[in-house]
């Protein structure tokens, strides 16, 4: 594993505050020598990096005043891997003394070669505190918004094998835009 991670932190002052974090990374898989007791298709895992290669992530607050606070939070990161296979040819002849291999699905490209598109997730809140009682009493009223930005980035496909008609198929998609009104009462 390689990685550097940079952060910044502003702690709250002046009626904010800001948290912010740059991961830039990179994790080769290598199999030792002699570990596979059929290396075909090893060429297609070795040295392959299955990690994102960056994550970023940036929140806030800002206190407006009159009670009000606003903030928010931006995540944006590397898409994961799509690993394709292919169907293979099911039981085959391991050769002169050895008995059968059984090739059900084939590698036939490198497993970082495709990814799925990066996703950035923007998300803000807005809230407001009222007090009774002389501050003995407050109800927060509150509104967030998840996914500001509405995007659809596809996460996931039915299967990872080519030969199937449900490669094509997507099967999971980034939710999308939802805001939330709440309450909280505190005594």
């Amino acid at each position: 594993y390689h990685g550097v991670n940079l952060t910044v932190n502003k702690r709250f002052n002046d009626r904010w505050q800001l948290n912010g974090a740059l991961t830039i990374q990179t994790n080769r898989d290598y199999q030792p020598t002699g570990s596979f007791a059929n290396p075909t298709g090893v060429e297609f895992v070795e040295g392959t990096n299955e990690v994102p290669r960056y994550l970023f992530k940036l929140n806030g607050s800002y206190q407006l005043g009159w009670g009000i606070t606003a903030s928010g939070n931006l995540n944006w990161n590397d898409g994961d891997t799509r690993t394709r296979t292919i169907t293979g040819p099911g039981q085959v002849f391991g050769g002169v003394g050895q008995s059968n291999i059984t090739y059900n699905t084939l590698n036939y490209q490198p497993r970082d070669t495709e990814r799925f598109d990066s996703t950035a997730l923007l998300d803000a809140g807005v809230q407001k505190v009222f007090s009774f009682a002389g501050g003995r009493y407050r109800i927060k009223a509150m509104v967030d918004g998840f996914n500001l930005l509405n995007i659809s980035t596809i996460q996931g496909y039915t299967s990872g094998n080519a030969s199937l008609a449900t490669s094509s198929q997507v099967n999971e998609v980034v939710p999308p835009r939802v805001f939330r009104f709440g309450a909280q009462f505190s005594f």
